[in-house]
This record gives C-alpha cells, structure tokens and sequence, in this order.
C-alpha cells in the first residue's frame, strides 16, 4: 500500500469497532482493507440487488394473482353456500305446499 500524506478521522466508537474487526495489521490497514473490500464488490452487491428487488416484484405479482384467484374462490363459495341456503328453503316450501295439498285433499 503506498503511503500518502497522514489524515486525521474521527469514528464513533462502533464504527471504530467495526473497522478494527477487519483483517490487517493496523488501524489504516484495515481501514484500507475495508474500503477496498466495498469498492471491489460493489458492483457484484448492486447486481444481486437489482435481482432481489426483481423477484420481489415477481413474488408480489404472483402474490397479487393468487389473491384475484382466492377472491373468485371466495366469491364462489358464497355462491354456493347461497344456493344451498335457497335449496334448504326450497325443500321447506315444497314439503309445506305438499302438506297443505294434503290437507285440502282430505278435507
């Protein structure tokens, strides 16, 4: 690493922290080791994302047609549970004409 003229930095203590826990035989060396490491997967950490971000706006388009699906499902559900509901009532009418018819026919 060349040498250039000293810089004075002041870091927060977990700042200072995080810097000394990178490889290197002193302070400026890892501080230089730590901006090199960033500076050199930078590009790599903005591809993958960029690909994060994408399946996320795949999974939430995906999320969204599976949501229209369930309320179709929903909707048909009710539907049925409706007719049933008007079959039951159905049934109860049919057997009260069927006992009046009855009635009327013994009478």
């Amino acid at each position: 690493m060349a040498k250039s003229a000293p810089k004075t930095m002041r870091f927060e203590k977990d700042v200072e922290d995080y810097i000394n826990s990178f490889d290197g035989d002193n302070f400026s060396d890892k501080f230089h080791k730590l901006v090199k490491y960033f500076k050199d997967t930078e590009k790599e950490k903005k591809e993958e994302i960029k690909a994060l971000d994408k399946a996320i706006k795949d999974r939430e388009k995906r999320l969204q047609e599976l949501n229209k699906k369930l309320s179709s499902v929903s909707w048909l559900e009710n539907s049925f549970r409706q007719l049933s509901d008007d079959m039951e009532r159905l049934k109860r009418g049919i057997g009260n004409c069927d006992r009046a018819i009855r009635d009327v026919i013994q009478s």
